[in-house]
Parts: structure tokens; C-alpha cells; sequence
């Protein structure tokens, strides 16, 4: 590094004596230095390409018509289903909250409704689902 400020320092001695106007507010320390900034700009790696990154949807989508139940065994706030907002249909997905972030669970259950209720049953540690709307009008 300081023989590539020497370098820029002797380069400085003759860009002064090219350009003596321009030259002559600068002292040859800062001159030198920017002519070695300048430099590692140019031997520096170019730059890396940007990667193409898979969006993960970190909470769940708009809905209306959607019903959610408190999982006291888990601690957690189940959501299922719902309409979306943009009348494209019933929502069939299953979120989980547990008081900091919201997680999507993947799970095969029932088809995406909304109208329903779900509520926890505590005697049997489970969600349950009742009644709703499906996509089908069912």
C-alpha cells in the first residue's frame, strides 16, 4: 500500500509539472492520495452480480371472512382461510402467530372456505373447523 502511495506521489510530481495551474492548489500529499484512491478503484474485482432471491411472504395475505382461534397448548394464534381481497376466491391457507412473527404452515386440511368459525377445544388439543363457504359456493 505505501509503494502505491509512493507511486501516486512520483505520478503527482509529474501530472503537476503536465497540468501546472490545476495543480499548483494542491499539495502533493493529497494529490498523491487521490491519485492512489483512483488507482485501487481500478485494480479493485468488479463488483458482484446480484443474485436472484425467492420472495418468502412474511405475513399473510389481505383477507376478509376469515376466522382465528388462540391454541392455549401452543401458545399460538391459529388463522385459517378467509376471502381475499381482491375477489379472487376463498383462501385456503393456515398462519400461526406467536406473539412476535407470523409463520405459514403447510398443512393438507380443508378446502379453502370462508364464512366459518374455528375454534380450540381444549379437552382435545386441536383447532376445529365448522361450516364456511368454499370456492364452489358449497
Amino acid at each position: 500500500m505505501i509503494s502505491l502511495i509512493a507511486r501516486a506521489a512520483g505520478l503527482a510530481g509529474s501530472i503537476r509539472a503536465t497540468f501546472p495551474g490545476l495543480c499548483s492548489r494542491l499539495p502533493a500529499r493529497i494529490l498523491g492520495l487521490v491519485l492512489a484512491v483512483l488507482g485501487l478503484c481500478l485494480l479493485a474485482p468488479a463488483p458482484a452480480r446480484a443474485q436472484p432471491v425467492q420472495w418468502n411472504q412474511l405475513y399473510p395475505s389481505l383477507r376478509y371472512s376469515h376466522a382465528m382461534a388462540y391454541d392455549a397448548a401452543r401458545g399460538v394464534t391459529v388463522l385459517f382461510g378467509g376471502a381475499y381481497s381482491n375477489s379472487s376466491g376463498a383462501n385456503g391457507e393456515t398462519w400461526e402467530w406467536n406473539g412476535t412473527a407470523w409463520t405459514w404452515r403447510a398443512v393438507s386440511g380443508p378446502a379453502p372456505r370462508d364464512g366459518h368459525a374455528v375454534v380450540y377445544d381444549a379437552a382435545r388439543g386441536v383447532t376445529v373447523l365448522f361450516g364456511g363457504r368454499t370456492s364452489s359456493g358449497a
